[in-house]
């Protein structure tokens, strides 16, 4: 079976083991990079390793779309290295991403996200006006963003968001790009480290991820509910349905189209904005 084959193959919706497969995977790709390594300076033509590691990276990468860390250009360097042979090189960024991860230390030292051959440069060293000693601790959180914009883009889109940080927030957020419900729904129940969510209007249903248990009760619940394919309706029935699903969250709604029958409770609310429990709907018009 070849290597996308088996990675297509991983299911993604065994949800009670979801945070401990995540690590235990983690866990087994330095141990394939190390063994790698080993052997790559006594017999660097044996292929068998390599081949190894990257299947093992290849299963790995289907859990990492719904994290903000390490992210895609990390995930694209590690890849790169693979491909190339590069034994020892692979190695030490599976070392240094797999220690981030454990530690949580990317969540306060920008160097995690740029690979393990920088300088250990903390967060207030590179945020101006946070240098100072009595600075506080900014809480960390990610924010997933549920948009039918082209993947391609979204590493822009994320860079755009970063430039909005100020020295003066008491916060640090990192965003979760996804491109569909099915996504939007798995990133929610794997990712406990999100606190907001914001959804787009006009996302597709499938995720390109294997996830047969949970592509059944989506499509019979949308079918109940009176949503059926290629609705227009997915956007907001996602909204409504992790506002059920994870009641904390911060859920917000963009729309370039808002109709004060469908979305407003009462007159008196404004055909811009609507609140469903505690959740957040906003709506952009032209």
């Amino acid at each position: 079976m070849s290597v996308a084959a088996r990675a297509s193959n991983v299911r993604v919706d065994q949800f009670f083991t979801g945070a401990e497969a995540r690590f235990d995977r983690w866990r087994s790709l330095l141990q394939a990079a190390r063994a790698w390594e080993g052997t790559a300076r006594q017999r660097p033509e044996d292929e068998k390793y390599q081949a190894a590691i990257t299947v093992s990276f290849a299963e790995l990468r289907q859990w990492e779309d719904f994290f903000a860390y390490p992210g895609q250009a990390l995930l694209r360097s590690l890849s790169e290295r693979i491909a190339s042979g590069d034994a020892g090189g692979t190695a030490r960024l599976v070392q240094s991403l797999s220690t981030a991860l454990l530690t949580h230390s990317y969540r306060s030292n920008l160097t995690d996200w740029e690979g393990e051959e920088q300088s250990p440069i903390g967060l207030s060293d590179r945020v101006p006006g946070a240098g100072e000693e009595t600075a506080p601790h900014r809480p960390y959180f990610e924010v997933l963003v549920v948009s039918p914009a082209r993947p391609a883009a979204w590493s822009e889109l994320a860079q755009e968001l970063r430039k909005l940080r100020r020295p003066q927030d008491k916060f640090i957020y990192e965003p979760v790009f996804v491109g569909s419900f099915e996504d939007g729904v798995l990133a929610t129940i794997l990712n406990g480290g999100l606190e907001a969510v914001m959804i787009y209007e006009g996302i597709p249903f499938a995720s390109s991820h294997h996830n047969p248990v949970l592509r059944e009760v989506l499509t019979s619940h949308l079918a109940a509910s009176g949503i059926g394919a290629n609705s227009v309706q997915y956007g907001l029935a996602l909204a409504q349905g992790l506002k059920q699903l994870r009641p904390e969250l911060d859920i917000y709604f963009l729309s370039d189209q808002w109709e004060r029958s469908t979305h407003c409770r009462s007159r008196e609310e404004s055909p811009s904005s609507s609140r469903i429990g505690s959740a957040t709907w906003v709506s952009f018009t032209d």
